[in-house]
């Protein structure tokens, strides 16, 4: 992998350099520049957490690495391409996201946002896994299911489906042998029938704002990836079929 520390080297130095950093300027589809300033009596716990990432990437394996053999045969040769950017002052809920900038995509990380969850109790290096996983597997599946010139239903479909897979494969090692019943028996019809009156909307206001929430805010309010998810976890048994046709076989 190919890590990038120059942002959070500069912040630490106490340069203010890093703030004119192209990142916090793709945060966004409308490519506004979004920068929040980190709360200076943070940067002791920042800065362990920096160090805490680094070791975490030294010898990274992702998450569900069999499962992840069958879906992306290549995922070996491709996570020596992944580039990653650690930096600080993106807005929340922007902890986590894949961007790309020139014709190349990075995984960029907020520690200032991360170190939040790092509570001594929190296996820090274990969330910070499953995020490298889940940005990792939209990496992954980009190469087969580029999100190009989508209309709104399609936008929809590709965002369950990629942030489905994404959410699933980083949710625990194992998915494969996890009990999901009563996370499908609370949430899943409820995340279905929100996904299907979104996308039956045809006010293109409305369509906007929707694709601006289909995977922002709490977790269970993201209703496209969350359906997505679930879809996945109650065909548990046939992820290969459905990952092989590709985002339109959601929820058939």
């Amino acid at each position: 992998m190919n890590i990038d520390f120059s942002i959070i080297d500069t912040y630490l130095d106490n340069k203010p350099d890093y703030q004119n950093h192209w990142v916090f300027s793709v945060i966004k589809d409308d490519g506004a520049y979004c920068f929040t300033q980190p709360n200076p009596s943070n940067k002791q716990k920042i800065n362990a957490l920096y160090n805490k990432i680094v070791k975490a990437l030294e010898n990274f394996t992702p998450y569900n690495s069999s499962l992840l053999n069958r879906l992306f045969p290549n995922w070996v040769n491709l996570l020596p391409e992944v580039n990653i950017i650690l930096t600080v002052g993106c807005p929340n809920p922007y902890d986590a996201m894949v961007r790309g900038y020139k014709g190349t995509e990075y995984m960029i990380f907020d520690l200032a946002i991360l170190s939040g969850y790092d509570d001594g109790k929190t296996d820090i290096v274990a969330v910070i896994k499953r995020l490298i996983t889940h940005e990792f597997i939209h990496i992954c599946i980009r190469q087969d299911y580029p999100a190009t010139n989508l209309a709104y239903q399609g936008s929809l479909q590709h965002i369950a489906f990629d942030e489905g897979f994404a959410h699933l494969l980083s949710f625990t090692e194992n998915v494969e042998t996890f009990n999901f019943t009563q996370m499908i028996d609370t949430h899943y019809n409820i995340s279905i029938e929100k996904f299907s009156q979104a996308k039956a909307e045809t006010d293109i206001p409305k369509q906007k704002v929707l694709l601006d929430t289909a995977n922002t805010g709490a977790y269970w309010q993201k209703f496209a990836a969350i359906s997505g998810k679930l879809f996945l976890a109650k065909n548990i048994t046939q992820l290969e079929n459905i990952y092989k046709k590709g985002p339109t076989a959601m929820f058939l």
